[in-house]
Parts: structure tokens; C-alpha cells; sequence
């Protein structure tokens, strides 16, 4: 599995101009969350831009993803791309104790098991994925 950043360029406007096809966009990203594949969504700050985090096994689930997307088809994005992540910093697991300067490899773990702490991403969700869209289930 990896991670993948989805990139929107969006037109002039976008904000006013969404307002059709914003529920019909929502739901695939929620259909997509479900599924575990979207991990973040939502806009950047100006120059308007949007910014959509995938774990997935395939590039292809992300560009499909932009292919169907109400925004894209309907001429809202002037242009996207779908870029391997490597995340290096923000998946090691928390610990009470000071973490070493340097972590082994072996020590990080799976990415698996990053997407599995819905602690730490039920934080980072509520501020970046729009309100409309429900929270990420806490941890037990």
C-alpha cells in the first residue's frame, strides 16, 4: 500500500461555482473513505486548490477517483495529478518516552498499521476534511 496526493487546480470562482456538483463530489470521497482509501480531503488556502490523500496498492484508484469526479468532469479543475507520497515524517507510533534522533528502519511501522491508528488521524481529519463529512471512528 501506498500513499498518493491527489492535486486540483481549480478554477476562478470555484467556491460559487461547486455548488451543483458539491454533493455528488461529496459522496464519492465519503464512498472512497469507506472504503479506506481517502485518508484527508479538502481545499487549500489561496490560490484556491485542493488536496486529496490516498492509501491505496494502485495509482490507477486515484486517478480513477479524479476521472468520476463531478468537479473534474464539469470543468471546475483546470488541472490534476495523482503523485506517489513517501511519508517520512508522522507515521512513527507515539510513545510516552523521548524518541531517538535516529529510528531504524525496523523500527517504523507497516503502513498497514499507520492507517489503522484512527486516533491520530481522527485529529488531523477534523481539520482538514470539510464538515459535512463525518468524523473518522476513534480508537477503542
Amino acid at each position: 500500500m501506498n500513499y498518493y496526493a491527489l492535486f486540483y487546480e481549480v478554477v476562478d470562482n470555484f467556491v460559487a461555482r461547486r455548488a451543483p456538483f458539491r454533493q455528488e463530489h461529496l459522496r464519492l470521497a465519503n464512498e472512497a473513505r469507506e472504503r479506506g482509501e481517502i485518508v484527508f480531503a479538502g481545499a487549500l488556502a489561496e490560490p484556491a486548490a485542493a488536496l486529496i490523500v490516498f492509501h491505496v496498492d494502485d495509482k490507477t484508484k486515484v486517478e480513477s477517483f479524479a476521472h468520476k469526479d463531478p468537479y473534474v468532469i464539469n470543468g471546475l479543475v483546470k488541472k490534476w495529478e495523482a503523485r506517489l507520497w513517501n511519508v517520512v515524517v508522522g507515521n512513527e507510533p507515539r510513545s510516552s518516552t523521548k524518541l531517538s534522533t535516529t529510528l531504524s528502519p525496523a523500527a517504523l511501522p507497516s503502513a498497514r498499521s499507520i492507517c489503522a491508528s484512527q486516533t491520530r488521524l481522527a485529529h488531523v481529519a477534523k481539520l482538514f476534511l470539510p464538515a459535512r463529512l463525518p468524523n473518522p471512528p476513534t480508537a477503542p
